[in-house]
């Protein structure tokens, strides 16, 4: 990223919050509030998209929220998406 976000100068152990317990997921939404402000949030988000980054939150978005924009991107340049085994 071509500058530091908000996050990243503000809290930056903040960015990548571990697990669901109910300290991680304060984190989480902490890290979303700060996200909102920053002038970088859609460079952050897009380069998190672009180098497959999987954990934290990125551009103001968690690890499932980004899952999400992926999958739909891949389904509509026509790439074959895999369905988890049941």
């Amino acid at each position: 990223m071509a500058a530091a976000g908000l996050l990243h100068r503000r809290r930056p152990g903040a960015v990548l919050p571990s697990g669901t317990s109910d300290p991680a997921l304060a984190q989480v939404e902490a890290a979303k509030s700060i996200c909102g402000d920053c002038a970088v949030r859609a460079d952050c988000l897009e380069w998190s998209l672009a180098t497959y980054q999987d954990a934290g939150v990125w551009g103001g978005l968690d690890e499932e929220e980004r899952r999400v924009i992926r999958r739909a991107r891949r389904r509509s340049a026509g790439e074959r998406v895999l369905q988890p085994a049941v």
